[in-house]
């Protein structure tokens, strides 16, 4: 496993901080801010499976960003919110709002998997999301928190 957070377990490359604040925590990569921030991978890919274990401590949102185009111009984002939601975005238009009861503080299990179009968002296990979506074939993975702060740990992708 490398890792380029000691206490980050990751098969992910070298991570750049796009915007907020991004810090190491004993519980893994810890990010926040007070509008949308970016940590963005250098690993770029097609089809995978990616997921990580998130924590939303506080605020609005946590999220895998996957498919992320340069100076993060577009990208897909699967969240888990504040609000109690799970969400399916890119910039411009949720593809998918689901109820999930989501509350901060607790661990949950966030995976993504897309082949091609078809784009799978799970949380611990359950399959939430299942929709289509071209907009974007391929590009980098990445995290975002939205006006609060989120936790991420053991976060991990494959090629499909």
């Amino acid at each position: 496993i490398r890792s380029v957070v000691p206490n980050l377990k990751t098969n992910l490359k070298q991570f750049n901080a796009i915007s907020g604040d991004w810090s190491e925590e004993y519980e893994g990569m810890r990010g926040g801010g007070a509008g949308n921030t970016f940590m963005i991978s250098s690993d770029h890919v097609h089809n995978f499976a990616y997921e990580t274990d998130v924590v939303l401590q506080m605020g609005g949102a946590a999220a895998l960003l996957f498919r992320v185009q340069p100076n993060t111009s577009g990208f897909y984002c699967a969240n888990i919110g504040g609000d109690g939601s799970m969400k399916l975005w890119r910039p411009g238009k949720d593809i998918a709002v689901v109820p999930a009861g989501i509350e901060r503080n607790r661990t949950y299990h966030l995976k993504v998997e897309v082949r091609e179009d078809h784009i799978q968002v799970y949380l611990d296990g359950t399959l939430m999301i299942d929709v289509n979506d071209s907009t974007y074939n391929d590009g980098c993975l990445g995290l975002n928190v939205f006006a609060g702060r989120g936790v991420f740990q053991n976060l991990f992708y494959q090629p499909l």
